[in-house]
């Protein structure tokens, strides 16, 4: 009887950009807010600079917020006072329903990168880009269908854009 020889082709599983965009800028050190920029700042109002200082909000989907935190007893506080956070985001964004929160210990750039990134050049205005630029950018996001990530690639961008127009 003959046995049938598998093939020795790779097979490689397709991943999607928005699974891997944040774990690759996260290894490249390249300190970019993926986040919506709105609920960032009411995450830092609601909650206070204690807490924001030792947290920071990656991610917002389908009405859970995603909140990465220095360590795990920040992380067990957070969880009691998770209720109260709740109301507090959610009375600062009312077009944002925030259902539930999501807590995992990860790394959060120094206070000091956080605010350079947040007063720094580089702003996510679209005010600054040519018209050049925004046909570019609207042509590579077109094909995007998950609103979300299109948002989030479309920022990227626009930060890209801004850094080399400052660099030089």
């Amino acid at each position: 009887m003959y046995v049938r020889r598998r093939s020795k082709k790779k097979h490689y599983r397709l991943t999607r950009l928005g699974e891997f965009l944040p774990k690759v800028l996260e290894k490249e050190k390249v300190c970019i807010s993926i986040m919506d920029p709105l609920v960032a700042t009411a995450w830092k109002t609601a909650v206070g600079a204690p807490i924001a200082n030792q947290t920071a909000p990656i991610r917002y989907t389908a009405g859970t917020l995603h909140v990465k935190v220095t360590t795990s007893a920040w992380m067990q506080q957070l969880q009691f006072m998770k209720s109260e956070i709740l109301a507090k985001v959610n009375e600062k964004i009312p077009q944002k329903k925030i259902t539930s929160l999501y807590f995992s210990i990860g790394l959060i750039p120094p206070k000091e990168l956080r605010e350079k990134e947040e007063k720094g050049l580089p702003q996510f205005d679209p005010n600054i880009l040519r018209a050049r630029d925004k046909r570019i950018i609207a042509e590579s996001t077109s094909g995007i269908k998950d609103e979300e990530l299109k948002s989030i690639v479309e920022r990227v961008m626009i930060k890209g854009i801004i850094n080399n127009r400052f660099r030089s």
